[in-house]
């Protein structure tokens, strides 16, 4: 089916048992992969979000039951959709938004990544807009639906992140290599800005309308800016340090 690449791992009591590579991480499919290329993790990012949120939960720095608004007053009074057959009124919200509102990805955010807010902090203060700077701008689109009410895949787990920044003083990747990868040696994996000094990083691929297997830009549309650290998607990592964080 044209795949370019596949890597295997089988660890059992932190053992590796079984590795299988075959295939190419190049555009012209002729270099062979390798036992450290680089990936972009994309949603596998969230798995290490949610293990850095309930560290501090462990710790009781911050609890499943808070107000989101707690930490990002951005949060409060928020505004959502009702809908009513095919008519969409926008009222305020009866529900405030939880933290296990986010992690379940039951916010009422979605993924819509040319929400107002986003492209006013970007338009206003570009490549260095923080991931709190972004963050923060997600209300100013209401909500899909009540807090709590449904589950939609979203961004939730980017608020997340800005909220781990804030409980823990650090910059979410700071946060992140301290307490996970320094601790498990996870060496290869960063945060996908900059991303043109990896030459190991693999070719991305994209099915094109003809149903052709064609290469396209190697960049993640979910970083948003230079200093936005996705805590949804903004990963770069190996098969060997996911084996070893798995």
């Amino acid at each position: 089916k044209d795949i370019p690449s596949v890597d295997c791992v089988i660890f059992k009591d932190h053992e590796m048992l079984y590795r299988h590579m075959k295939g190419t991480n190049d555009k012209d499919k002729k270099i062979p992969v390798r036992e450290n290329q680089q990936y972009l993790m994309f949603s596998m990012t969230k798995v290490q979000t949610m293990v850095a949120f309930m560290q501090l939960v462990e710790d009781g720095k911050i609890s499943l039951e808070d107000n989101v608004s707690d930490y990002l007053p951005t949060y409060k009074d928020l505004l959502c959709e009702s809908r009513s057959g095919n008519a969409i009124d926008i009222v305020k919200c009866k529900t405030p938004m939880k933290i296990k509102h986010l992690v379940s990805m039951q916010s009422g955010l979605d993924y819509n990544l040319q929400r107002a807010g986003i492209l006013r902090v970007l338009s206003e203060k570009g490549m260095y807009a923080t991931t709190r700077d972004i963050v923060e701008a997600f209300p100013e689109t209401p909500l899909k639906f009540e807090p709590g009410t449904h589950f939609l895949y979203s961004l939730s787990h980017d608020v997340i992140a800005a909220i781990i920044e804030i409980v823990s003083g650090k910059s979410f990747g700071e946060y992140l290599k301290e307490n996970i990868w320094d601790r498990l040696g996870m060496n290869d994996t960063l945060f996908a800005e900059p991303m043109n000094y990896l030459s190991n990083l693999s070719q991305q691929f994209i099915c094109d309308d003809k149903g052709d297997i064609v290469p396209m830009e190697q960049s993640c549309n979910y970083q948003l800016s230079e200093k936005y650290q996705s805590g949804g998607a903004g990963l770069i990592s190996t098969t060997m340090d996911y084996a070893r964080f798995a």
